[in-house]
């Protein structure tokens, strides 16, 4: 995916799906607007990304370069992997396992790893940003 992509996807779907993102979309006392987290992949950081938040008042996590340790989709994919086969016959048949793996993905699992942010956060500030076991 190129930033252009990126950016058309959050034209098209974001606000649709996340309405509380914008802060003039918030209702109800006390309530506040969603942030928005992403990595630092090169397609999230253009010019052209930053302009559409900063336009729509959507604020968007700060998020350190390099961060594996706190980005738990990488432990997803990491889990992903494990379950595909070594070798396929074709494409096709690679697209149909990754979608069968990742649709019987144990929704426990995706909640231990969020449980485990603080113990990775604690973590990351104890190595003061060296490797940790995650």
């Amino acid at each position: 995916m190129k930033s252009k992509d990126y950016l058309n996807l959050l034209k098209r779907r974001l606000l649709k799906t996340l309405p509380t993102l914008k802060p003039a979309n918030v209702k109800g006392k006390g309530s506040k607007p969603l942030i928005f987290q992403q990595d630092v992949a090169s397609i999230h950081t253009t010019e052209a990304i930053f302009t559409y938040f900063e336009e729509r008042d959507i604020e968007v996590l700060p998020w350190p370069a390099k961060s594996p340790d706190i980005s738990l989709i990488e432990s997803v994919w990491s889990a992903l992997k494990d379950k595909l086969k070594r070798s396929y016959n074709d494409v096709e048949e690679l697209k149909e396992d990754i979608e069968y793996q990742w649709n019987s993905q144990d929704p426990n699992f995706i909640v231990t790893l969020y449980k485990s942010m603080r113990d990775r956060i604690q973590d990351i500030i104890d190595t003061e940003g060296g490797p940790t076991d995650y």
